[in-house]
């Protein structure tokens, strides 16, 4: 791959699908990227972000482990780390407080999900 947008990027992976959550790591790493996790509840990905002072990306599953995620995604939001949902959920399933988020409609390759997170990161 060359030179990607995400090289030395530390990018928080929120997933519970266990191949999802491989098949994105695997990407990011292959473009560069420094991966935190994948973790796969909410509980493990607010403590990773209370731990870790640089998170530069998060890529969210909105549904983790029966939960939606939308504390993970306040959390991101207040300490300005851009972060997009993975979701299978139409626009009406999401509130209105993140109805702007830019999402990774599953299924969605990790390729996929590396172009998103590229065109995230230039927007900053």
């Amino acid at each position: 791959m060359g030179t990607s947008g995400l090289a030395d990027q530390r990018v928080l992976i929120a997933e519970d699908e266990l191949l999802i959550a491989v098949d994105l790591t695997e990407a990011f790493e292959e473009a560069g990227a420094v991966i935190l996790g994948p973790v796969s509840s909410i509980e493990a990905a607010l403590s990773l972000l209370e731990n870790e002072p640089d998170i530069h990306l998060g890529i969210v599953d909105l549904n983790l482990g029966g939960e939606l995620a939308y504390p993970l995604a306040q959390a991101l939001a207040q300490r300005n780390v851009p972060f997009m949902f993975s979701t299978g959920y139409d626009d009406e399933e999401i509130s209105l407080a993140f109805k702007d988020v830019i999402r990774l409609t599953k299924p969605a390759t990790g390729e996929e999900a590396v172009e998103k997170a590229e065109s995230l990161l230039m927007l900053r």
